[in-house]
């Protein structure tokens, strides 16, 4: 929307792969935080010009491996790089919004836990990439194409996590055409659960999970946790991130402008040996995306372990939380990342 134009916010129906959903009131164990306050519900409000939305996703992912792993140098292939030219953004404009009203995956529980009766979205031939288009610069054809070893300071990483199957694909696709969202960071990446063929040449990273997992816990969300520490140990594994300033895990179906996320960084520099990530809503971190420093990923990859078993012994078994409030407790609480509270970057109707 141009600024001063109304933008409304649907309150999102959950998911296991991307957004976050509805976590209302708060939940303490042993004397910490483990839920989060109230959000709104479906709101109509004024806005700047939006950087991001996003529609809910409907999947449901599931549990893989948590063990801690060696934090390896980058590998010289990926599947694929994208080095876009930056374009200039106002200062103060927010980075992402999200606006959650998508349909759920056929064959998966809709966000209320019912089933989901719609037909699979086709990958019609006007949806796919066009072949005549230019690729990224790097790109050699095949599914691997030799990656830079430095970036400029301020460089972004952003990964995404999507299902093989349904709109996000689609929605993956779309992007690439436009080099738009995740292709527009300085060196993106795609997750699924098997190889995925994006466009000529692009093809996902396999994440070791199913991609499935179960709606509960106080708060009724998407108890994702496993999965995006299976998604975890594959970024880390690849090792990309340790040649940028910044990983930005980024929803399928999130309008992302990094260009302007650039900006907003700018103002939270990494000062703290143990690295820094942004808080992007009062309420608490919220996934459409999420924003760590190089040094905050070491620090997540060599103590993650120390947070599953800290939680697991509060909550008496794995807490019933989303990937995104284990995400932040475990860097706030137990690893003492430096948390920066920036709410301009996302716009979601949780969160206002």
């Amino acid at each position: 929307p141009q600024s001063g134009s109304t933008a409304v916010r649907i309150t999102n129906t959950g998911s296991c792969c991307g957004a976050t959903t509805k976590r209302p009131g708060a939940a303490t164990t042993n004397g910490e935080a483990v839920g989060q306050p109230p959000r709104q519900a479906v709101q109509t409000t004024q806005v700047p010009p939006v950087v991001s939305t996003t529609p809910a996703l409907g999947a449901n992912p599931s549990a893989a491996s948590t063990t801690t792993s060696t934090i390896r140098t980058p590998t010289t292939k990926a599947a694929f790089q994208a080095t876009p030219p930056p374009t200039a953004a106002p200062s103060g404009t927010l980075v992402a919004a999200s606006v959650q009203s998508a349909p759920c995956v056929p064959g998966e529980q809709d966000g209320a836990g019912g089933p989901c009766n719609l037909s699979p979205l086709s990958d019609a031939a006007d949806s796919r990439p066009s072949t005549q288009g230019t690729p990224p610069a790097t790109t050699t054809g095949t599914t691997t194409s030799t990656l830079r070893t430095s970036y400029p300071p301020g460089s972004l990483y952003c990964f995404a996590l999507m299902q093989p199957v349904g709109y996000e694909l689609l929605l993956l696709k779309m992007q690439y055409k436009k080099q738009a969202g995740v292709f527009r960071c300085d060196e993106p990446a795609v997750y699924s659960n098997k190889a995925v063929t994006l466009a000529p040449g692009l093809e996902t990273g396999i994440v070791d999970s199913d991609l499935k997992c179960q709606i509960g816990g106080v708060f009724m969300t998407a108890l994702n946790t496993d999965i995006f520490l299976a998604v975890w140990k594959k970024v880390i594994d690849d090792g990309r991130f340790l040649v940028h300033s910044w990983t930005v895990k980024v929803d399928p179906d999130c309008v992302f402008f990094p260009d302007r996320l650039k900006q907003h960084l700018q103002k939270h520099p990494e000062q703290s040996p143990n690295g820094v990530y942004v808080n992007n809503c009062k309420y608490g971190l919220h996934g459409p995306i999420e924003v760590f420093s190089r040094n905050a990923v070491k620090t997540w990859a060599q103590g993650r372990q120390k947070c599953i078993d800290h939680y697991n012994r509060k909550c008496k078994g794995p807490c019933a939380w989303g990937e995104d409030q284990f995400i932040d407790l475990c860097l706030w609480k137990v690893l003492k990342v430096h948390r920066a509270n920036d709410s301009t970057i996302l716009s979601e109707d949780h969160c206002d």
